[in-house]
């Protein structure tokens, strides 16, 4: 799954060092990127960037909050904010493993009908 995180300064003041983090549930693999930047944001300026998640299994995710970090140039300036701003991912299984249940399901139902017949005389009690 491919997540953008969008940051805007909403001052005319600019933000010499801002790291953002987008914090994920410890069970998500990042396949691409990194859940975090650290950047340079001017006045009224947009920051974005993007990650890429493997998620281990179909359910319902919770992917957030927001956690700013802004310091000044020589880092005697720091504040910390954390928005609770959450997504709710639905994942539901690849397209590859659904085709390998149906192929299976249908293997059980071939074997249903055109199995091995019983011997008749277990099947009355000879």
């Amino acid at each position: 799954m491919h997540v953008t995180v969008r940051v805007q300064n909403v001052s005319h003041r600019s933000l010499d060092f801002v790291e953002i983090y987008d914090a994920i549930p410890e069970t998500f693999e990042l396949a691409m990127g990194e859940n975090y930047i650290i950047t340079q944001i001017a006045g009224r300026q947009i920051k974005e960037f993007s990650i890429f998640y493997v998620f281990p299994s179909r359910g319902v995710y919770r992917i957030g909050p927001i956690r700013a970090i802004i310091m000044d140039k020589i880092g005697f300036y720091c504040e910390e904010d954390t928005r609770d701003f959450y997504t709710e991912v639905l994942v539901y299984p690849s397209y590859e493993d659904v085709r390998r249940m149906d192929a299976l399901s249908k293997k059980r139902q071939i074997g249903k009908m055109f199995g091995k017949p019983q011997n008749p005389s277990k099947r009355y009690g000879r």
